[in-house]
């Protein structure tokens, strides 16, 4: 072996070390033009929806780090050939993902009424507030967990200055050889085309302020499955509840589970949808329901018909010996429907005008009644009458950020007596800014202008006449 002397090694050296250096440099070149011209998945590639999405925590550690792509896969080997060698899988599934968002709702009201002791006008104000964080991860495609825990807030309100926690949603999401997806646990559920009268909504008790901008009620506990079929334009929703429900005398106790279901299936006809539905529950008749929405042009009719053989409330009428339990003979109806006209004010403003109806067969348009009934703990806000009506008119610009208003008069027709409110509203980016007024006006006494008969209940508690309400709510995406 012939030996080096000094100077040769160290020309040796130097020329090892440039040979590394070029080959880091080649693999460290910098990017193509059209590389460089591609854009890079940063903030400002996104787009304005996207930068209003919460952070996503990707997962991307897994089975599938060292598997060749593949359109850079050798080709495929026999393993016999190579000594019995376990083929490589490719991993093709999307990483786990974990999403944390929620929204911070403000409410400001003030609640303008005459006292019942003196005729005296008096101002009560309101600050609820509450909070909703949601954990959304989905593991896999056809996977997906949620939950949404919520805090409520009233520093004003003697029931509310503790603040409450409660879960609002809770459910597990999965699907079955792609042709069967279900869903587990307490979950949003809100059926019906009507704008305030949803008399087909039979898995929810109703909204008690449909007119507000947030529908505060929880989710329901059930298990909802849905198998569709696509070639018919059609679906198919099988639903079984349960829920825990007080024992009889109000002491607190925890009974038994009540359980319910319903089966729903709808159907695409063109520019029209046929919804039908048969709901089941405890201690409850079956209840049938039909929903009918069409569009034609400008025009949007829909229409909900509720089959029904009893109540969830006692029903009470009025005779000479006093009020007595109403029982109920045969099916009764419950029906509302509208029609909704979509239109343009000029380049810039859209605008929707809105006729809406209600009948009730259950209901009642002795204004005595209404007294009883809340004494009795029986009353349901906008079920009492016979009949009801809601006209609605909103303009609007044709950006989502530009303010929008709403005008609308609802009325107990049999009563009578109306609701007159006005809304204001307008968002910037993932901020929800809304403003209302509303006032009742009509005979004293009635649904609306509510005041207790002492001829029916002498010991009622006063209750002082409301005159007005205004307030603004804040709502911000977090």
């Amino acid at each position: 072996m012939p030996v080096l002397r000094p100077r040769a090694l160290l020309v040796t050296c130097l020329l090892h070390c440039s040979v590394a250096v070029a080959s880091g440099w080649s693999q460290a070149a910098p990017p193509s033009a059209s590389e460089a011209a591609a854009p890079a998945a940063t903030v400002d590639s996104q787009t304005e929806d996207d930068l209003l999405r919460p952070a996503t925590i990707t997962d991307e550690s897994g089975p599938g780090d060292s598997v060749v792509p593949r359109e850079e896969e050798p080709p495929s080997r026999n393993p016999f050939e190579e000594g019995l060698e376990t083929p490589r899988v490719e991993d093709t599934s999307a990483p786990a993902s974990l999403t944390l968002r929620g929204f911070y709702f403000q409410r400001a009201d003030v609640m303008v009424s005459r006292r019942a002791s003196d005729d005296a006008s008096t101002a009560q104000p309101y600050f609820p507030g509450l909070v909703d964080v949601n954990l959304d991860f989905r593991p896999q495609d056809s996977i997906r967990a949620y939950a949404v825990g919520r805090l409520v807030y009233d520093p004003l309100s003697p029931e509310l200055s503790t603040p409450r926690v409660s879960l609002d949603r809770f459910w597990l999401y999965f699907g079955l050889f792609d042709q069967v997806f279900v869903m587990v646990g307490r979950q949003y559920i809100k059926w019906g085309s009507s704008r305030v009268w949803n008399t087909t909504d039979f898995m929810r008790t109703p909204n008690p302020d449909p007119l507000g901008v947030f529908d505060a009620r929880q989710g329901v506990d059930m298990v909802k499955v849905n198998i569709p079929f696509e070639s018919l334009r059609a679906n198919l929703w099988v639903l079984a509840t349960g829920a825990l429900e007080e024992a009889p005398g109000g002491d607190g106790k925890l009974s038994d589970v009540r359980y319910g279901g319903a089966v729903r299936a709808e159907i695409a006809l063109g520019t029209s949808e046929l919804i039908a539905t048969a709901a089941f529950l405890e201690r409850r008749r079956p209840r049938y329901g039909l929903d009918y929405s069409l569009g034609l042009g400008i025009l949007d009719f829909n229409a909900e018909v509720a089959l029904v053989h009893d109540s969830e409330t006692r029903l009470w009428r009025d005779t000479p010996e006093g009020f007595v339990e109403r029982r109920l003979e045969g099916p009764h109806l419950q029906v509302s429907g509208g029609v909704s006209a979509n239109f343009r004010l000029g380049d810039l403003h859209l605008a929707v005008a809105r006729l809406e109806g209600f009948y009730n067969q259950l209901g009642d348009d002795n204004r005595r009644l209404l007294t009883w009934l809340q004494s009795t703990g029986d009353y349901r806000p906008l079920f009492l009458g016979r009949t009801y009506g809601l006209a609605q008119f909103s303009v609007t610009r044709r950006s989502v950020y530009e303010p929008s208003l709403t005008l609308t008069a609802m009325g107990n027709l049999g009563d009578p007596s109306f609701l007159g409110r006005l809304d204001l509203g307008f968002v910037r980016r993932n901020v929800n800014i809304a403003g209302y007024i509303e006032a009742p006006f009509g005979p004293r006494g009635g649904e609306f202008r509510f005041r207790p008969d002492p001829a029916v209940v002498a010991e009622f508690p006063a209750t002082d006449l409301d005159l007005l309400r205004v307030g603004m709510s804040l709502r911000v995406m977090l």
